[in-house]
């Protein structure tokens, strides 16, 4: 039997078929090395996006949280005698609130201005703590409900129908006035693994009947 021999191709085209193919997979290395960064840079920017909004939700849900104290500690002239407050009489204050100055009242400045309240700086101590432990593991920290509050007093203007006694208290029992609106910058900074912080504020308004 004849035996079937295959043509060899001449040394140079072999060499050109080694260089094609390190060049092919040279390509697909690139290709590879580029789609693992930009894969990367999406984990990256997906995971700042989460930990930002967990800061907003901490920011938003301890600010709209402390409104019925607010209001508590609006008609009662300050917070809590039994926490050393100037308040009028007792009134319960949930766990997670934790009042960082107790003789503050918030009817008055005497607490601060709201050029000290930032972004970008804060130039005084924050008025309220909110500290929550959801997965209660006995440690609040940025992977629970975390935030810092400050309030700011705007002004107290009677509505309708309003009266008031000049040099009166605007504010608390026994308080000289009717329907007046007290108002209120409430600013709260919330916090999130990998030091993200995240500030959201709204205007309070007491009425005090």
């Amino acid at each position: 039997m004849k035996r079937l021999s295959l043509p060899q191709l001449p040394g140079r085209q072999r060499g050109i078929a080694l260089v094609i193919t390190l060049v092919l997979l040279l390509v697909m290395t690139m290709i590879a090395v580029v789609a693992m960064r930009t894969t990367t840079v999406d984990l990256k920017m997906t995971t700042n996006t989460v930990l930002l909004r967990r800061a907003f939700q901490n920011s938003e849900g301890a600010r709209t949280a402390i409104g019925d104290i607010l209001s508590a500690h609006m008609y009662n002239g300050g917070w809590p005698p039994s926490l050393g407050g100037v308040g009028h009489k007792e009134y319960d204050i949930p766990a997670e609130v934790l009042p960082v100055e107790t003789t503050a009242h918030f009817d008055t400045n005497e607490n601060g201005t709201l050029d000290q309240v930032g972004p970008p700086t804060f130039t005084r101590d924050p008025d309220i703590r909110f500290k929550h432990d959801l997965n209660n593991d006995d440690v609040v920290d940025t992977n629970d409900m975390f935030a810092n509050i400050w309030v700011t007093y705007l002004q107290t203007r009677l509505v309708e129908g309003g009266s008031a006694q000049v040099g009166a208290g605007t504010t608390g029992a026994g308080a000289s006035n009717g329907n007046a609106l007290t108002f209120l910058d409430v600013r709260s900074r919330g916090a999130a693994p990998g030091n993200a912080q995240l500030i959201t504020g709204a205007e309070y308004r007491a009425l005090v009947r």
